[in-house]
């Protein structure tokens, strides 16, 4: 747990996607069965090529990115007021979908680009780093003055965070780091680093390579049972990266979709990943399966969509999906606050839901607006080269970041 042609302006410096200019001939697409609404043809992957060069925003991309944020908050929030049944399991599935829009979002904006492996890691960098660190040291920094409030670490945790590395945290005894949701990060990262050393290659052997290597290193985690540096990074769960980028080659080549087959496609994932909710457990690859495939379908519809009819602009969508990154990495702390009154109070942590998950989304997009997109601005402001990010989620910023 840390805005496709697509750039990031001044006013939006998450890892946006862009509205497409795809579509300017006037043309309708045409199915392989010769139905109007599906379809692909070598021009209009031109253009999505071109539009994604330029740095527009994916909007429909954009807004799941926010649903996704907001989703995650919503399963914190059940689970801080003790529902933790199916169906709200589901809620965490927010996490897949970051990784497969980041996934996406690195193929997208990179695939017509010449961007090499420093320039890239030096722009996710940018955009990941400083707002995580920054709320990871808040959270030392309590942990150390206030460790009363429980949320114990250590040396060895604390830089273990700051490092993107695994290690058990003393506070929750998982795996995670001093904000939790940056377990989706460290993933990301080795993410970056893959995706970095295949832009060495063409689109073409960069497939291969990123693909290649994220599948080699599930394989490397089944057949061995290494140290925990190991295991963590040979997740099954890194394949929903690859998910994203595979929807990245099938949308930059110019395929298309119309809103009457997209959107019950949509439905249908979403669907899936409901009645799936109280299936898999807590089995990864199972996770993989029913929450991950239909994550990166649900992507596919809304990104082949774009490419027939760009969506309409929704400002305060718009303005949630940029704050996403925000919202995921920052939620954590304002519940883990709330919830230390509703104990001390002696309310019903009930609340934690109607009041604690409203509270926590809100307070990410203070945060994105006054410290993270100003941060972030300031940052490549000394630098004169062109702004140019991938839609995320993730940002997924994935993250997932994850840009989950």
């Amino acid at each position: 747990m840390t805005s496709v042609g697509l750039t990031v302006s001044a006013e939006a410096p998450t890892e946006t996607v862009a509205e497409p200019s795809v579509r300017t001939d006037g043309t309708t697409a045409v199915g392989l069965d010769g139905a109007t609404g599906t379809g692909a043809d070598a021009g209009t992957g031109e253009r999505v090529r071109a539009a994604a060069a330029r740095g527009s925003t994916l909007l429909s991309v954009q807004y799941a990115r926010g649903v996704a944020a907001v989703s995650v908050v919503l399963f914190h929030a059940f689970n801080d007021a003790g529902v933790t049944h199916y169906p709200e399991q589901v809620l965490q599935s927010g996490v897949d979908l970051f990784f497969a829009i980041s996934g996406f979002i690195m193929w997208v904006t990179t695939c017509q680009s010449s961007i090499g492996p420093k320039a890239f890691l030096g722009k996710r960098i940018r955009r990941i780093v400083p707002l995580y660190w920054l709320f990871t040291a808040i959270a030392v920094a309590i942990a150390v003055v206030a460790p009363q409030l429980g949320k114990h670490t250590g040396a060895g945790d604390a830089i273990a965070s700051f490092l993107f590395l695994p290690a058990h945290n003393p506070a929750s005894h998982a795996v995670e780091p001093v904000i939790a949701p940056g377990w989706t990060l460290n993933h990301e990262m080795l993410f970056y680093l893959i995706f970095a050393s295949a832009l060495m290659f063409p689109p073409k052997p960069r497939l291969v390579a990123v693909v290649g290597i994220n599948v080699a290193l599930v394989i490397i985690g089944m057949v061995t049972h290494g140290p925990l540096v190991v295991s963590f990074y040979s997740n099954p769960i890194i394949l929903e990266f690859v998910f994203g980028v595979i929807v990245g080659v099938i949308y930059t080549s110019g395929y298309r979709a119309s809103r009457r087959l997209s959107w019950p496609v949509v439905a249908a994932g979403a669907a899936v990943m409901v009645a799936m909710a109280a299936a898999w457990g807590q089995e990864v690859w199972l996770r993989v399966v029913l929450w991950g495939l239909p994550a990166a379908v649900i992507l596919l519809a809304l990104a082949l969509t774009e490419n027939f009819k760009p969506v309409v602009r929704r400002p305060r969508w718009l303005f949630v999906g940029d704050a996403s990154y925000s919202i995921y990495i920052v939620h954590g702390v304002l519940l883990s606050a709330l919830l230390s009154i509703v104990n001390h109070a002696g309310v019903p942590k009930i609340v934690m839901i109607p009041i604690g998950a409203p509270a926590a989304v809100i307070f990410g997009l203070l945060v994105y607006r006054y410290i993270a997109r100003p941060m972030t601005n300031r940052l490549r402001g000394r630098r004169r080269a062109p702004v140019a990010i991938a839609a995320p989620l993730v940002r997924p910023e994935v993250a997932g970041s994850a840009e989950a």
